[in-house]
């Protein structure tokens, strides 16, 4: 197989997948782009977005301020991390008259990769498996790694990431849920995309190499992950309870909430609840019956699936911003005639 391809790091909230790219930096044969793509945010501009020119539209993808961190301190960009200018784009803007943003990006860093001289770019987004079909007709070499993380941390990482405030049960289902769909539709892709997407375990990822497929092990995974997922913040320890961004370990989860996660996240086999028994049957009667009805769904239409969840997560949020969009394409309309 070519040493030539483009990857995308995926997979939920809190699993590593900036870890990974930034581990990756190491390895020169690969560009490492150490912010998110936000693919499915540059999709959704396309529709109120639809009038501005290819110009314009570079300059919003290069120079948006995108935060990596939970408490939004020193922001960065695309021009900053590929030292790019909508100046040395001027070769995507002459040859193409009206593109997407999604197809922009790509442009972009494959402009950046051929200005480095690497065999691709390696760059992390959240919830690829609902684009992938549609990023790969763009670019035939794309490949994309699902990363997944023993989900009692990645889960509890989640809730608490922002701040330590004790949560509501109803916000830890929708998060389980969540985890339910992406680990089924990551396996789902695997199935259709054999040769090109890949599954791997931030735990495991040192022995990582003997399992995975041939674009995984160029990444010589096992030689750049040079990092202890033991010191990784909300690594669980069953005695001591979580490693806290304070260096200290607590027990954050209640019984039940701990058991929840375990009976319906895992990786290998459920983990039957020993203390809250029945209610734990319970409540995973109700978020089995919303993840098959959410698996139908999806195996027609991945993204549709999750903007149905999003729409009853927060209904109001969300029907908010999608006037706010509208308002905004029938003002841009306006202007531009």
């Amino acid at each position: 197989m070519s040493k030539s391809f483009n990857l995308i790091i995926s997979g939920q909230p809190r699993c590593g997948k900036s870890t990974l790219v930034r581990l990756l930096k190491l390895n020169k044969n690969y560009l490492s782009v150490g912010l998110d793509a936000k693919f499915s945010e540059l999709i959704s501009q396309n529709y109120e977005d639809s009038k501005i020119s290819t110009r314009d539209k570079i300059n919003k993808i290069i120079n948006k301020k995108i935060y990596s961190e939970s408490k939004k301190k020193n922001p960065s960009s695309l021009a900053k991390e590929l030292n790019l200018s909508v100046t040395k784009c001027r070769e995507i803007i002459q040859s193409n008259k009206k593109i997407s943003y999604e197809n922009l990006l790509i442009n972009i860093l494959n402009l950046a990769k051929q200005i480095n001289n690497r065999y691709g770019w390696i760059i992390s987004d959240l919830r690829v498996e609902e684009n992938f079909r549609l990023l790969k007709k763009i670019d035939k070499s794309l490949k994309i790694i699902f990363l997944f993380r023993c989900p009692v941390e990645s889960i509890t990482a989640s809730l608490f990431w922002r701040d330590m405030k004790k949560k509501k049960n109803s916000f830890l289902i929708q998060i389980i849920l969540r985890w339910k769909l992406s680990f089924y539709f990551s396996k789902y892709l695997k199935n259709k995309f054999p040769n090109d997407v890949d599954i791997l375990i931030y735990n495991n990822i040192k022995n990582s190499n003997t399992k995975s497929l041939d674009f995984s092990k160029k990444l010589n995974l096992t030689k750049y992950f040079r990092y202890d997922t033991k010191k990784s913040y909300f690594n669980y320890c069953k005695k001591e309870g979580w490693l806290l961004p304070n260096k200290l370990r607590k027990h954050v989860l209640d019984t039940f909430q701990l058991e929840l996660i375990m009976y319906n996240c895992y990786l290998k086999k459920k983990i039957k609840p020993q203390k809250y028994f029945f209610e734990v049957y319970f409540s995973s009667l109700f978020i089995d019956i919303c993840f098959y009805i959410f698996k139908i769904v999806g195996n027609v239409n991945i993204s549709l699936s999750y903007r149905i969840l999003d729409f009853l997560s927060s209904p109001f949020l969300n029907f908010k911003n999608f006037l706010r969009s509208l308002v905004k394409f029938f003002y841009v309309t306006k202007k531009i005639n």
